[in-house]
């Protein structure tokens, strides 16, 4: 991850990606916070870098590669949280909500076997709009209860799921 300076392109900071493949990135625009979504070959990995100084704050394991789409999440700047879509046939689908200022996992929403495919949200109430499958979603900003159950995003057989 390369940060230049927008205004004279000058290299900012540098920060290798030497251990994870394919990062997709989304930027925090309120706290300059850039995030990356990639897989390290048996897990999911979030990464937050400071978009100014290229500081690594946290790199946290959300999953296996085989349960977390890397390909899928959205930032919201109001919550200061992360969504990502899991995906299982077996247990069900689920939407994985993360901290991001420091990176655990805080909820998991059943997208009642829908695929996570879009999402924005509304700077004025924080409110997120996710697409999960055909139905559109609207998540409040602050979320009642919780539930978290990590060993359901851990799947050791990638070559057996159906994509």
């Amino acid at each position: 991850l390369v940060t230049f300076n927008g205004t004279d392109d000058q290299v900012m900071s540098e920060v290798p990606f030497t251990t994870i493949s394919n990062p997709v990135l989304e930027v925090d625009p309120s706290t300059n916070m850039v995030f990356s979504l990639a897989t390290n070959g048996s897990s999911t990995i979030i990464t937050a870098v400071n978009g100014s100084t290229g500081v690594i704050l946290y790199s946290s394991p959300i999953g296996s590669a085989c349960r977390v789409d890397s390909n899928r999440y959205y930032v919201n700047p109001v919550t200061n949280q992360i969504y990502a879509s899991d995906y299982n046939d077996a247990s069900g689908n689920y939407l994985l909500v993360v901290n991001a200022s420091d990176g655990p996992l805080v909820n998991m929403i059943s997208a009642l076997g829908n695929v996570y495919a879009d999402s924005t949200s509304n700077p004025g109430t924080g409110e997120a709009y996710l697409l999960l499958g055909n139905q559109l979603v609207a998540l409040p900003p602050e979320l009642s209860g919780a539930y978290v159950n990590p060993s359901i995003l851990t799947y050791s057989g990638c070559s057996d799921m159906i994509e």
